[in-house]
């Protein structure tokens, strides 16, 4: 006989509430108990009926799930603790079915849990720290390859691109994305295409890195930005409402009254329902404000109007950053709408991000997790109180590298910071700036040699491009390589 547990007594109501197979129920149960359970649940009786090991981890997942379980809770994966996440998860099931129109649960369940992607990012934990060698094109001095170490452990793994339009620096960045994802395929990547819609358009491009186009003007985002994690402590939840509000205020600037007034009516809402939207949020909103039209009014309604998030019934944040994901916000009109998503989904992924265990590393490789790459990045570098300022200076040991392509160099010097001290590669393709001092930082050149840089900068032919020495002290001068090119050879 093999290994076995004994389901609770609440556990058995609930499986003949919802009215589905046992069999059906019962993995969908332990996943979704191990994918929300933060601690240990606490134990439960054993007044239901009895269920084998195989049918919770459904045969081929037991050897993963064990590894999983000492990784999240640190002890022994024994069959007590299967049976507490599997009684845990019924009742987590519970509340979603309750949120869940009944012809979509089981469908819901599935592709929150999502046992194939489950298993992609947990093998992470698990495979060794390995270098990625980046070919960044051939020298013009040695006309040799030029080989970067990426993922280096001993400096970050962020690097800017930086050129104006026609200067291929999309392309660069491009490149430089497929190499990363053809060495490590497990690796999460989210990307923002702001302004032509280009890269989600190439087809070839999405294919090879295996990504999942969103386009916004046609689909929700993938997450409920109000969905606030279980088992918050009232100090954590008030934390969370302060971050949105803030992330509202930073791009259309609320003022402290108006700013008071939102985290007052967020506060509200939480206090009356287990889980709230954008569109309870605009309902409350203009309950508040219909007769005294505002920045909070208007930007509640065009999120509610053009339909960006789903209603908090929707279940599809449970493996938002373990995907490639490219969204597409370019067909949106309002400039403010799309800053508003992108700081809404940076915020959201640094909270997930900060809540992982620091990567390993083994000798001069640190693992790495994922990517967010940000196109057009001056129309984000430019805001005060900037949750991308903490995301740059902070995840690094998570093993999240941030890819920012922007036209000029001193978009990357804001009033407050300067995002060049905490970005480890910089890479100059033809662009204008009279700023020698960032010029200087970026190629680690003495102020004296900077003068001539600067006019060589902006001679720089398509695809050419200087970046800091990679071997040595000497300024690198290569062809950068462009993904197009892979379509010649």
């Amino acid at each position: 006989m093999g290994e076995e547990i004994k389901l609770s007594q609440k556990s058995e109501e609930i499986i003949k509430e919802l009215g589905y197979k046992r069999e059906e129920l019962v993995p969908l149960a332990f996943a979704v108990g191990l994918r929300y359970a933060e601690d240990l649940p606490s134990r439960s009786d054993q007044g239901g009926s009895i269920v084998p090991l195989y049918t919770i981890c459904r045969g081929r997942y037991e050897a993963l799930y064990k590894i999983l379980i000492k990784y999240k809770f640190h002890i022994p994966p024994e069959l007590g603790v299967f049976k507490r996440l599997t009684d845990y998860g019924f009742i987590k099931m519970k509340e979603l079915y309750e949120n869940e129109t009944e012809g979509d649960f089981l469908l819901s369940i599935y592709n929150y849990i999502n046992f194939d992607q489950q298993k992609e990012q947990f093998l992470q934990i698990e495979r060794e720290p390995k270098l990625f060698k980046i070919n960044l094109g051939q020298s013009l001095m040695t006309r040799e390859d030029l080989i970067l170490n990426w993922n280096n452990a001993q400096v970050n793994q962020h690097l800017a691109i930086i050129g104006m339009p026609g200067s291929g620096k999309t392309q660069f960045g491009l490149e430089i994305l497929a190499q990363i994802c053809e060495q490590c395929p497990e690796l999460s990547l989210v990307l923002f295409d702001y302004s032509k819609g280009d890269i989600a358009d190439d087809q070839e491009f999405v294919s090879l890195i295996k990504g999942e186009v969103v386009d916004v003007k046609k689909q929700t985002m993938p997450f409920n930005p109000l969905q606030i994690p279980l088992r918050v402590s009232e100090v954590e939840r008030n934390e969370f409402m302060q971050s949105f509000v803030d992330t509202v205020d930073t791009v259309i600037g609320l003022g402290d009254v108006q700013k008071n007034r939102f985290y007052e009516i967020l506060k509200g809402l939480y206090e009356t329902n287990k889980e709230i939207d954008v569109y309870d949020l605009y309902e409350k909103v203009r309950e508040i404000y219909e007769h005294k039209p505002n920045k909070l009014l208007e930007i509640s309604r065009q999120l509610v109007d053009f339909k960006i998030f789903p209603k908090k019934r929707i279940i599809t944040d449970a493996h938002f950053f373990q995907k490639k994901w490219i969204f597409d916000i370019h067909g949106l009109m309002s400039s403010s709408i799309k800053e508003l998503i992108v700081f809404v989904t940076l915020n959201h992924l640094y909270r997930q991000i900060m809540s992982l265990k620091d990567t390993p590393l083994a000798g001069n490789a640190r693992l790495m997790r994922g990517i967010i790459f940000i196109d057009e990045a001056h129309n984000y570098l430019k805001f005060k109180a900037n949750i991308l300022e903490k995301i740059v200076r902070e995840v690094r040991s998570k093993g999240i590298g941030v890819f920012l392509l922007s036209q000029h160099i001193d978009d990357f010097e804001t009033r407050n910071y300067n995002f060049l001290e905490d970005i480890k590669w910089v890479f100059l393709l033809k662009s204008k700036t009279n700023k020698v001092n960032l010029i200087a930082q970026a190629l680690n050149i003495v102020p004296e040699r900077v003068k001539r840089i600067v006019e060589q900068v902006k001679d720089l032919g398509e695809g050419e491009a200087l970046t800091k020495g990679i071997t040595g002290e000497t300024v690198e001068h290569f062809i950068t390589k462009r993904f197009y090119q892979r379509l010649g050879e």
